[in-house]
């Protein structure tokens, strides 16, 4: 800074920006709205730009540069356009670094530093909208601390700086004692914050809402979200969207019904997302029974079984699910068909008659034939890593049969990964099968059946990845379905037997079975801080902590031999007992005369490193305050003579200063 750069106050405020703005990248990063490597570009750039602010004198070289910066800053958040909410967020995350690294190189005030903790607010703020599960804890815990910290500095820089020096120049107040107070005050009222005030939908729901339902109700109904169950069954999988499902009834179906019920046939495979095959949706017509025409994707095969079962949604439409292929549906609402699905054009209950292939194994056993023409069952991305293609052929290899293949594939999944709903998020250019098999090795429905569909693929299996629900709740002679039932599985192909589900997911060990007990115990706390009632609970606990450590604190205080209350600046001493606090306070009246008044913030070993001829009988006034045993009444009077000669010598000087000189003939 321009006044005093180097002095210690500036350096622990500038310390307290940097580690803000650092957390503030790390949450992007956290987030996945950022790479990890543009993290650490945006780290050390920023590292570069706070050292040359505080070593270069000059400002000309720093501003070109810093206008330089905002350039290429814009030039590459535009580079990532903005078509939905998701781009909208990688965009604004990079027009924040590059905003916090060129305003680092103009640092000249407390202002300008303030500003760039305003940014770093602004960067984990954007990261805590958009980041999955409990990621951003850590870099949120640190940022919060650190701006805290740097508030407090940069108040005392201020009010340090308007006073003025009589004796000596004004020393920077001790203000780590201070600093620690308010941070366990901030984040005790930050933890209570977050434990009671309800918390509204996170920007990635937005995102959700406007990848899976184009930013309406539509198909999803309203209050769909990133892995809500009509989002499920739309025609989009993304793969790097976590979150809990809910608890909502969605669908009521027969009891003795099969446990998968399809809603939605995705086959396009981009690395990070499945999608369903391409074309229009049609209408059917007829009524009020309406046939679903069998197509090339669903073919009809023989030897399949039929059945009829009514459906009631509750609280969820656009999806017609059904326990095989939609073969007729009997509905008082308009039917679609196409992108993998049948589509409702508005709430209502349906009949649905359905076909299902045989899947005995002794039937699959048997399969041969030729395998549907269109390649896109065994389609590929081209960036997809050779390991993953490499393991799909070598699990297959040596198998008797299809059958023999799908199983090897299934047993060796469960084998490799463990299941967990709040699973790392992939990052931005990685392959999610890629991360799943080799780096994570844990995952929930989506990655398990993402993963198989691959590995057959890669072996030259056709398969292709489902989405719909998987068990439910028995009601009576019915069966209610919830959101948390949502579920993705795999069709495999069997020659002259159809599409034949594989479920890859069950049976799969439970994460938490084989973590170390750190990852348990942060995964439970995951679980608990997501119940209000569990919420409210840790907040009364909180609360009550608090008040007995304030307890706690005040009986020691008050034990203590001689401990006592710090006398407040400015106050005058009247009503104390004994000649030292009057002294003392005849000397702060003194000070305050002579233009140099003891700051709010300012102690006693302050007050005593400013005026070093006050260090001895302020070292009493310590001893008589907080000591173990109070001084002996000698030094008592001893210390509040030499107060009082101190306070004298004061007012003198300030009287002296304020008669105005004469000029004698």
């Amino acid at each position: 800074m321009t006044a005093d750069r180097g002095s210690r106050g500036d350096t622990s405020l500038r310390i307290a920006v940097f580690v803000t703005t650092c957390a503030g990248i790390w949450a992007l990063v956290a987030a996945d709205l950022l790479p990890a490597g543009a993290g650490l570009t945006g780290g050390a750039l920023l590292a570069l730009a706070a050292g040359w602010a505080s070593r270069v004198g000059s400002g000309t070289a720093r501003k070109w540069a810093s206008s330089g910066l905002l350039a290429v800053t814009v030039i590459a958040a535009l580079s990532q356009g903005l078509g939905d909410l998701t781009n909208a967020g990688a965009t604004l995350a990079i027009l924040l670094v590059g905003l916090t690294v060129a305003h680092a190189l103009v640092l000249e005030s407390v202002r300008d530093l303030t500003v760039g903790l305003e940014l770093g607010g602004a960067m984990v703020l954007v990261s805590a909208g958009l980041a999955p599960g409990m990621a951003i804890a850590a870099p949120l815990g640190v940022a919060w601390v650190s701006a805290i910290s740097a508030l407090v500095l940069a108040h005392d820089l201020h009010a340090r700086r308007g006073t003025a020096a009589v004796l000596v120049a004004p020393a920077a107040p001790r203000t780590g004692g201070r600093v620690v107070r308010t941070v366990l005050a901030a984040v005790v009222v930050g933890l209570l914050v977050f434990l009671l005030v309800p918390r509204p939908p996170s920007l990635s729901d937005l995102a959700a809402r406007s990848r899976f339902a184009g930013g309406a109700q539509g198909q999803d109904g309203p209050g769909a979200t990133g892995r809500s169950a009509g989002a499920w069954s739309s025609g989009v999988l993304d793969m790097r969207v976590r979150g809990t499902l809910g608890d909502d009834p969605v669908l009521s179906v027969p009891g003795d019904s099969p446990g998968l019920w399809r809603g939605a046939v995705l086959d396009r495979y981009d690395g990070q997302r499945w999608s369903a095959p391409p074309g229009g949706a049609r209408l059917l017509r007829g009524g009020p029974v309406r046939s679903v025409p069998p197509t090339v994707d669903d073919p009809a095969m023989p030897h399949e079984t039929t059945r009829t079962d009514e459906v009631h949604p509750i609280g969820y439409y656009g999806t017609v699910v059904a326990p095989g292929r939609p073969v007729a549906v009997a509905a008082p609402v308009g039917l679609t068909v196409g992108g993998g699905r049948v589509g409702l054009a508005s709430p209502g209950g349906y009949t649905v008659t359905s076909a299902s292939p045989r899947t005995d194994p002794a039937t699959l056993r048997r399969a041969t034939g030729p395998d549907p023409s269109p390649g896109r069952w065994t389609d590929l991305p081209p960036a997809l890593p050779g390991r993953v293609a490499d393991l799909g052929r070598r699990l297959v290899d040596g198998a008797p049969t299809r059958y023999d293949a799908v199983r090897a594939i299934e047993e060796d999944l469960r084998a490799r990964a463990t299941y967990r709903l709040d699973s790392p998020v992939p990052g931005r250019g990685d392959d999610a099968v890629d991360v799943f098999l080799f780096r994570d090795r844990t995952g929930f429905c989506e990655q398990f059946a993402a993963a198989e569909t691959v590995l057959l693929r890669a072996a030259g299996i056709p398969a292709r990845l489902v989405t719909g629900f998987s068990g439910g709740a028995r009601v009576d002679e019915r069966r209610v379905i919830r959101d948390s039932d949502a579920h993705a599985w795999v069709e495999v192909w069997f020659p002259g037997v159809g599409w034949v589900p594989s479920d890859p997911t069950a049976g799969a060990t439970l994460a938490d079975e084989s973590a170390g007990r750190f990852a348990t115990a942060w995964t439970a706390l995951g679980n608990l801080v997501a119940d209000a009632r569990a919420r409210l609970l840790l907040a009364v606990g909180l609360v009550c902590l608090v008040c007995a450590g304030v307890a706690v604190g005040r009986f020691a205080c008050r034990s203590r031999p001689g401990a006592g209350t710090i006398p407040a600046p400015g106050s005058t001493g009247a009503g104390r007992r004994g000649p030292l606090p009057a002294a003392f306070g005849r000397f702060e009246t003194a000070l305050a005369e002579a233009g140099a008044p003891r700051l709010p913030s300012e102690g006693l070993e302050g007050l005593a490193a400013r005026i070093p001829a006050a260090a001895a009988p302020l070292a009493v006034v310590g001893r008589a305050l907080y000591g173990a045993t109070a001084p002996s009444p000698a030094d008592s009077r001893a210390a509040a003579d030499t107060l009082d000669r101190l306070s004298a010598a004061l007012l003198a000087a300030a009287a002296e200063r304020s008669v105005p000189s004469t000029t004698r003939p």
